[in-house]
């Protein structure tokens, strides 16, 4: 009769069934309940990143964590288990951005900050919504009502304190460290953030000439960062690689064979007046 009523059943109606009865028999607090407070298997929920709607990879990473917990609990563990919520960083703010039809940060002050902060906080709040509703639809044994949400007073004091504890305790020094900014946005990006909508497009890049101490020649390099020229203190050769000097334009120009063309352009008239390895070249 079991499977007869199962056959007759879509996945969909069965899923619904048997996650209604367990919830109405408190099954996982009750697989919790009944195991000893000496034999714990402790795990730790990376939290899912709730600044957008969750998708398909969501579901697979939350199916693996449920199935590694449910057999230790089937092995007589005690699996205590929340769902972790992950509030922050800058892809919300772009989604409101978006949303909201602002094209930068002025458009943001214009608005109001704390106006911004809270269409954040809605967007945010939906988001976590939609997360728990799919973890109710597949099933997954975790805490819904007592999650750790980074975006909670809570969290970001609880946070605050820990740094502060380590602060007093000389454990946080102070440094300098490069990481990507975002003019738009006004702050540093995460290596995620940066990554987040990669795509090659074409850019103008700058061909350099720089001149020889008491010499009519002329190395050419080549940048995709001219404002970074102020700052320059030496240029970088491949010790392997074919340098050559040419004549050309009326000019005498040092550069990589392979580039000849690519540089001075196809149809460009030149004479090569010398050859050199990239480790001839260095220390001038």
């Amino acid at each position: 009769m079991v499977f007869e009523k199962i056959n007759k059943e879509t996945n969909y109606e069965m899923n619904q069934r048997i996650s209604k009865y367990w919830k109405d028999k408190d099954i996982f607090k009750k697989s919790i309940d009944i195991r000893s407070e000496d034999n714990n298997f402790v795990f730790y929920d990376g939290p899912i990143y709730a600044n957008a709607k969750p998708g398909l990879h969501h579901m697979y990473a939350k199916e693996i964590k449920d199935a590694f917990c449910r057999y230790k609990t089937m092995r007589g563990y005690k699996v205590l288990r929340k769902i972790g919520l992950d509030a922050h960083g800058l892809p919300v703010e772009v989604n409101v951005e978006k949303k909201l039809g602002f094209n930068g940060k002025a458009d943001i002050e214009k608005f109001g900050i704390q106006n911004f902060i809270d269409e954040c906080r809605d967007t945010t709040d939906s988001c976590i919504e939609d997360v728990k509703r799919l973890t109710n639809m597949m099933g997954q044994f975790i805490d819904m009502e007592d999650p750790y949400e980074t975006c909670s007073n809570n969290y970001i004091e609880s946070e605050w304190w820990v740094i502060s504890e380590m602060h007093k305790k000389g454990l946080i020094y102070e440094g300098n460290r490069v990481l990507p900014y975002c003019p738009r946005c006004g702050t540093e990006l995460s290596n995620f953030e940066v990554a987040q909508g990669y795509k090659e497009v074409s850019v103008n890049t700058v061909i350099v000439p720089f001149k020889l101490v008491d010499k009519d020649e002329y190395f050419l390099a080549w940048t995709t960062t001219p404002w970074t020229l102020m700052a320059n203190l030496a240029l970088c050769v491949n010790p392997k690689e074919k340098y050559v000097k040419v004549e050309s334009m009326g000019y005498k120009f040092i550069l990589a064979e392979a580039l000849l063309k690519s540089v001075l352009g196809e149809d460009a008239e030149f004479k090569i007046l010398e050859s050199y390895k990239g480790k001839d070249l260095v220390g001038t």
